[in-house]
């Protein structure tokens, strides 16, 4: 598999130099057609299709949806198959082919994604915002927008997002002689899992899934700085969450066998309680299964400096070669209009990426999740505040998944057989040169 794994990132380097996309900007439109890419799942699916809706009835044109595996048939895919798919996409990207649209989550490309924009292969969205009276950027959360800024261009435009969240028992905690007050930040919060885990190892799955997720969602990302082409594995957070990594895997080989969920599910949090959610739909299903919640908070991962860290799950892109970008930017604004985001969380789960800076966007959302979920109970006011206070107020925000492969699974096994932190460091620095490089 890594085999394969390697000679797909070969390929995709050499179509790197054998396709370049050209900068320089169409001098003409055909805009008599319109063809959107999303990620070929059920959910996904159903995520692009109400705006699909909404295009076709504005504008009578229909809009042709770009699948390489059909919606039904991708979770029957082969680990092999989804890597040939993937591949799939980056080449039709590179090529300036395909396309008019590409709505990702990241899992088709994770970090290509920024050799992609070091090639031009997308539009600068701020060529068409400023010719556009009718489209205010400042509407939208700043800091969740620029995330799609790239060498001063935004390649990028932000779909939804969601801040990562942890559901605490202070009661069970503190059995284990752990105040909800220690877990100030990133950092704290790995202490936390460390003493927990050697006091009670059935603990190991549901810490092992929630910080192992925040971390290759979020704080791994800090380590790399794409416009640079740096590498820095020398901070304390990386050190630290290693050492963390290497005593859950020897811990309990079940760590990576089950989900968070179903474990939550299965032991009623008997064993102390910290876990976390994907979103709004995490928590939903969190809240559904039955349990009595009078002692547990609903509280946000907090990052390395003790705030929120917002992790962007889709985003659009225009193709650099699209004849039909007058077509393609309607598109974009419906996907960012209010009606749509409106039916982000009621048609797939999550958050919005906030349609005005007055925040009124997550306030509905969280309504409507407050209404979802009355069906299991009434919800403690509590629980509501606290999530509608993490959406308004984070000082970080990532693309989610872009790096989720940040070290080898290689690397990663043999640093657990010989506990040689130095070596696995400099096999990943030695990967990333020639990595920023191809």
């Amino acid at each position: 598999m890594n085999f394969l794994k390697q000679t797909i990132s070969v390929l995709f380097a050499l179509l790197l130099l054998l396709l370049p996309i050209s900068s320089c900007k169409k001098d003409y439109q055909i805009n008599d057609s319109l063809t959107v890419y999303c990620t070929g799942s059920e959910y996904k699916g159903r995520f692009l299709m109400s705006a699909v809706s909404e295009y076709e009835n504005l504008y009578g044109l229909k809009v042709n949806v770009w699948e390489q595996i059909p919606l039904a048939s991708i979770h029957q895919t082969t680990e092999e198959e989804w890597l040939e798919y993937c591949l799939t996409i980056k080449t039709t990207i590179m090529a300036g082919e395909g396309p008019d649209i590409f709505v990702f989550n990241s899992q088709e490309i994770q970090k290509d994604l920024y050799k992609m924009m070091d090639a031009e292969a997308f539009l600068d969205f701020d060529t068409l915002i400023k010719s556009d009276k009718d489209f205010h950027l400042d509407r939208y959360e700043k800091l969740i927008m620029d995330i799609g800024m790239y060498k001063g261009n935004r390649y990028i435009l932000p779909i939804t997002y969601f801040i990562p969240h942890m559901v605490v028992s202070e009661e069970k905690l503190e059995r284990f002689g752990v105040s909800i007050s220690d877990i100030t930040c990133y950092e704290s919060l790995l202490g936390t899992a460390m003493k927990l885990h050697s006091d009670n190892k059935r603990l190991c799955n549901t810490l092992y899934q929630g910080i192992s997720f925040t971390w290759s969602v979020g704080w791994a990302q800090e380590t790399i700085n794409h416009e640079a082409k740096t590498l820095d594995l020398n901070k304390d957070t990386f050190n630290m969450y290693m050492q963390y990594y290497k005593g859950e895997v020897n811990l309990d080989s079940q760590c990576q066998s089950l989900s968070t969920i179903d474990y939550a599910e299965s032991i009623g949090f008997d064993d102390g309680l910290l876990v976390y959610d994907l979103g709004l739909m995490g928590l939903t299903k969190i809240l559904s299964s039955g349990r009595d919640y009078n002692d547990i908070l609903i509280l946000p991962i907090p990052n390395s400096n003790g705030s929120k860290t917002a992790s962007v799950t889709h985003y659009a892109m225009i193709s650099s070669s699209s004849k039909n970008i007058d077509n393609a930017w309607k598109f974009v604004k419906i996907l960012l209009g209010e009606n749509f985001q409106k039916e982000i969380y009621l048609s797939y789960g999550e958050n919005p990426q906030g349609i005005g800076v007055d925040s009124s966007l997550i306030d509905y959302t969280i309504d409507k999740f407050t209404e979802v979920n009355s069906t299991f109970g009434q919800i403690p006011n509590k629980y509501i505040d606290n999530i509608k206070e993490s959406y308004k107020s984070y000082d970080n925000v990532v693309i989610n998944g872009l790096i989720a492969d940040l070290i080898s699974v290689k690397d990663l096994n043999e640093y657990i057989q010989s506990d040689n932190l130095n070596k696995l460091k400099k096999s990943t620095e030695n990967y990333y040169s020639i990595w920023f490089t191809e």
